[in-house]
């Protein structure tokens, strides 16, 4: 069965072509990973030789081991890789734009009367902090001190009023480029209105509100409000979608500019067979498949050895990843991975006393793929404003906020309390201890041990910190 990479941020997803094509002919040019032998160096004088394949070296990431480079000749990937010192060449794939179809955008006006005027006065929408039990860590003195967390994904709002002490925009950076290789426009400090009602560059305030939005009179509380967040654009702000070489460069990055933990709300499926795509009536080998494996490993091993905790979500496609073996949830699924699943009540707004930690409808599961679950909302559309089961957070201004639901609302609660942990730890935990703390903290439900819908637990901020 066909499945193409998606972006993972709200309940239903509309699949699109996934991959650039790796060859072709004519003027159009394709991009390509040039993946080197070793995983630490590229071989020298790489842009003469890529030249003498046919092609032009667009941009380099040394640390991996990996280029990539453009060509219009459809024989370049096969004589490219006969450079001395690479091992393959593959098409630069990439996960593509779609429009949400799980999500609630309102107002302040929208709320009314629900609106309580106490301290940030929009905190009462938040069960997810009553769900992993926030405010016990907090109570505990914990609330992210000293702890940076990269959040790769669409790029922040730095200057919103609910995020802007937290947010290292000094730091800041993108690796968004457009088709000639230049930086897509993006700073954290630009005053930016939402692009539509469906923009994609909300995203990534959004998670990074879940993970430290202020404590202050404003809006939202984050899991952890005293984090800073480190803004890492990985995925087009206007359409959603990021070359997975952007993404290992975020990674190394984050690792590189002091983060201890990096959020990945993004990923996809890549079939262990291959993958056909029909839009460029292309088929990529399952050779290719596997080394788009290798250079998002590179990516993680690099971070991982630095000391940064990546936490990454499973995905929306209720899939039984046990079950299926055709293919891998990348990068949730990858070694040094903590991957995330969703969970949320059904029909809180008339039952606030309701289970909020009731597996989502939409999550991938499966013993083998699931580490931890986590609030990222559920769906029930018969219950009387059912949104409100979804998870609550920040637009790009303060004029709007807006529910959504998806894996990549419940990775960053995972990344949140680890900021907790690091900070409870001292703020020096190999990322390994972290991950520990969390499994052996998480609250045992659903069967027994390690379960289908929430691995080794239900998060636990309170339990994790005490």
């Amino acid at each position: 069965m066909r499945r193409a990479l998606m972006f993972l941020g709200l309940l239903a997803l509309i699949a699109v072509p996934l991959i650039t094509v790796s060859g072709g002919s004519g003027d159009k040019e394709y991009s390509y990973l040039v993946i080197a032998t070793a995983d630490d160096e590229l071989p020298a004088k790489l842009a003469d030789s890529i030249s003498d394949a046919g092609g032009k070296l667009l941009r380099s990431h040394d640390k991996l081991g990996i280029a990539v480079a453009v060509s219009s000749d459809e024989d370049f990937a096969e004589d490219a890789a006969k450079i001395k010192g690479i091992r393959s060449v593959i098409g630069n794939m990439y996960l593509p734009s779609v429009l949400p179809e799980g999500s609630q955008r309102l107002t302040k006006d929208d709320l009314g009367d629900d609106v309580d005027p106490s301290d940030d006065p929009l905190h009462f929408l938040q069960w997810p902090l009553e769900a992993i039990d926030a405010d016990g860590a907090w109570d505990e003195g914990y609330t992210g001190a000293g702890v940076i967390v990269a959040v790769l994904d669409t790029g922040v709002a730095g200057t919103h009023p609910d995020l802007k002490a937290n947010v290292l925009d000094e730091d800041a950076i993108s690796f968004a480029y457009d088709s000639d290789g230049n930086l897509e426009d993006w700073d954290p400090t630009d005053d930016v209105d939402p692009l539509d009602p469906y923009s994609y560059f909300d995203h990534g305030t959004h998670v990074a509100g879940i993970i430290a939005a202020v404590d202050n009179d404003i809006g939202v509380i984050g899991v952890a409000p005293d984090a800073k967040i480190l803004p890492v654009q990985v995925l087009s702000r206007d359409f959603g979608y990021g070359h997975f070489d952007w993404i290992a460069a975020g990674i190394v990055y984050a690792a590189d500019n002091g983060a201890h933990v990096i959020n990945l709300s993004l990923g996809g499926y890549l079939e262990n067979s291959g993958y056909y795509d029909e839009y460029e009536d292309k088929t990529y080998s399952a050779k290719e498949v596997a080394e788009a494996l290798v250079a998002m490993g590179r990516a993680i091993n690099y971070a991982h050895q630095k000391g940064c905790v990546v936490v990454a979500a499973i995905g929306n496609d209720a899939m039984d990843l046990d079950k299926d073996k055709d293919g891998v949830f990348s990068p949730a699924e990858q070694q040094h991975v903590i991957s995330v699943a969703a969970t949320g009540p059904k029909g809180w707004y008339e039952d606030p006393d309701t289970d909020l930690t009731v597996p989502a409808i939409f999550t991938n599961y499966g013993q083998s793929a699931v580490d931890i679950a986590a609030p990222g909302g559920n769906f029930d559309p018969t219950k009387e404003r059912y949104w409100w089961d979804w998870v609550f957070g920040l637009g790009v201004t303060t004029d709007y906020f807006w529910f959504a639901a998806g894996t990549s609302m419940s990775a960053p609660h995972v990344a949140g309390v680890a900021a907790l942990v690091i900070e409870a730890g001292g703020g020096d935990m190999k990322p390994d201890q972290v991950w520990s703390v969390l499994k052996l903290t998480s609250d045992d439900l659903g069967k027994k041990g390690n379960d289908d819908y929430y691995g080794h637990g239900h998060l636990n901020a309170y339990e994790a910190v005490k």
